[in-house]
């Protein structure tokens, strides 16, 4: 199972990877289930276990709501983040946010494409989570991109008892 869920997330810095487009997922069902279902310690020990694929330099940024999971490839200028938000160390994530960066004369980031790519989120992800899209700078960089800020529907979708 752990082997699982470490190809799953993988396959999800893969997807963090790849050039944004609004065809393209910055994080698909599949990998927001799997993260949602992590509590703090096994997002911790996680992380904490996590080696760069090549080409990747990769830093840990600890928060008290977690510890979030920064990539960067000096080849493509382009980098990824993803930042489970814990409310405590059993429980799973209360809001995930995911983001890719790109050097800003690669890829221009208009408000369209942020909206393209935040319906095609909701789209993909379905009605048992939330998304919001925003542009985002990098401070200190050349760099801006496209942040999703993700929670999970915890409400029963059958509706209040007796409905």
């Amino acid at each position: 199972m752990r082997r699982l869920r470490r190809a799953s997330l993988l396959v999800a810095f893969s997807l963090l990877a790849s050039a944004a487009t609004a065809q393209e997922r910055i994080i698909g069902k599949p990998e927001a289930d799997m993260i949602f279902a992590f509590s703090r310690a096994e997002w911790e020990r996680y992380v904490g276990q996590f080696a760069a694929p090549d080409g990747w330099t990769v830093r840990l940024l600890p928060h008290d709501t977690g510890t979030a999971l920064g990539r960067f490839n000096q080849s493509s200028v382009t980098g990824a983040f993803i930042h489970p938000r814990f409310r405590d160390e059993h429980g799973p994530p209360e809001v995930l946010i995911v983001g890719r960066y790109y050097p800003r004369r690669v890829m221009p980031i208009t408000d369209e494409l942020v909206k393209q790519i935040e319906q095609a989120a909701q789209l993909d992800l379905g009605p048992m989570y939330s998304v919001l899209a925003n542009r985002a700078k990098v401070p200190g960089t050349e760099m801006e991109g496209i942040e999703l800020t993700v929670t999970r529907d915890t409400a029963d979708p059958r509706g209040p008892k007796g409905k």
